[in-house]
């Protein structure tokens, strides 16, 4: 579950970057998660021409999935609270949100496109996921959707008013392209509880939580990069969410 998280990071601090003349590129060098995949490269676009962000994930295991590409346009943002119709029309289905969450309005949803791929590169699965922006001063705060259950292993059990969530938390770490890791930063790496992405031109740090749960066919995962949220606040937002009309 982990991954998907990373990769709507990533997405949505791709799409903070201002459109320009050139196409800005970003690669993210490797994640290790503990349980059953490793996330071998991020590579974020953010193009003038189109404004979609690329991402692409792998799996390790054998029958799993090799890899996985998605995509989003921000042209196809919903920027006003959407109706259940609009969410059909839009990913084809309904997830629940709120108009504010943490405290926070709700700003847009974003539509995004997924394949899903063997070794050999071909699309086996194409899908459509929607994630859910709140605005903040301090960072990301975002609610992001799948349709039918991903695994959740991991992380801490929480109760969820009777629906059984996870919490997770690790610190993402942006590097220069030529940075070196030290000895504790790798052994965090293999831990899971830091991810190191590389091409920012000073070193900075943000700690990210999410909470994830499955309810009525749907994947819930509530993601604060750098807003400061504790593990109850997490849980409180899920609820808000849960106990959405």
């Amino acid at each position: 579950m982990r991954e998907d998280i990373i990769k709507e990071a990533l997405r949505k601090k791709a799409e903070e970057i201002e459109p320009n003349d050139r196409i800005t590129y970003k690669i993210y060098k490797g994640i290790e998660k503990k349980e059953a995949f490793k996330m071998k490269k991020f590579k974020t676009a953010a193009c003038v021409c189109a404004a979609v962000v690329v991402l692409t994930s792998a799996a390790i295991g054998a029958g799993k999935i090799a890899g996985t590409s998605s995509t989003s346009d921000r042209r196809q943002a919903i920027t006003h609270l959407p109706s259940e119709s609009e969410l059909m029309d839009a990913v084809g289905y309904a997830p629940k949100f709120a108009e504010e969450l943490g405290g926070y309005k709700f700003i847009s949803a974003q539509p995004t496109d997924v394949n899903d791929k063997d070794e050999d590169g071909n699309i086996t699965n194409t899908y459509k996921e929607i994630s859910f922006t709140y605005r903040t001063e301090d960072g990301i705060l975002d609610l992001h959707t799948h349709l039918g259950e991903r695994d959740m292993a991991g992380g801490e059990t929480v109760d969820l008013d009777g629906i059984e969530g996870h919490f997770d938390s690790f610190t993402y770490k942006s590097v220069p392209p030529d940075y070196v890791p030290t000895a504790e930063e790798k052994a965090a790496e293999e831990a899971g509880t830091l991810q190191i992405g590389y091409g920012d031109a000073e070193p900075a740090e943000q700690q990210t939580n999410f909470m994830s749960w499955y309810e009525d066919g749907i994947t819930y995962s509530i993601m604060d990069m750098g807003c400061g949220y504790t593990k109850a606040d997490m849980e409180e937002m899920a609820k808000e969410i849960i106990n959405a009309k």
